[in-house]
């Protein structure tokens, strides 16, 4: 599920049929190595193919954000308040079923030359974060 502004391009784009390409990629830690070649990141990437199909129905579209609530924290939807009638109209909510999608990531530490082990130089992995 995808939601974005009603009416804006984005919407529009979505709700056009045309096959669309979404892109996810974390990066989860830097790979530091002994020669500046060989550092790498540890990463999720994945790309999915598919046709959004518009979900215009109160129901559906509460279920998906009730999905979408709780899988950030199980059981919060039933705490918060539901979506109102001007809040459904502000957004356009799509359903994006897989055609095809590629998974790829990188896990591990460093993978130095042999002749670069001796070198004095810190090699492992750091956290990626901000």
């Amino acid at each position: 599920y995808l939601h974005t502004l009603n009416g804006g391009r984005l919407s529009r784009r979505l709700g056009s049929g045309a096959l669309l390409c979404i892109s996810f990629a974390v990066t989860n830690e830097w790979v530091m190595t002994k020669s500046a070649f060989h550092h790498s990141a540890n990463y999720e990437s994945l790309v999915l193919y598919g046709r959004a199909e518009p979900v215009d129905d109160d129901a559906a579209f509460d279920a998906a954000f009730r999905a979408i609530i709780n899988q950030i924290e199980p059981g919060r939807w039933e705490h918060v308040r539901a979506p109102n009638d001007k809040e459904r109209k502000a957004t356009a909510l799509f359903r994006i079923p897989i055609e095809e999608g590629a998974f790829k990531s990188r896990t591990g530490g460093p993978n130095d030359d042999p002749e670069d082990l001796a070198l004095p130089v810190w090699h492992g992995t750091l956290p990626a974060g901000g």
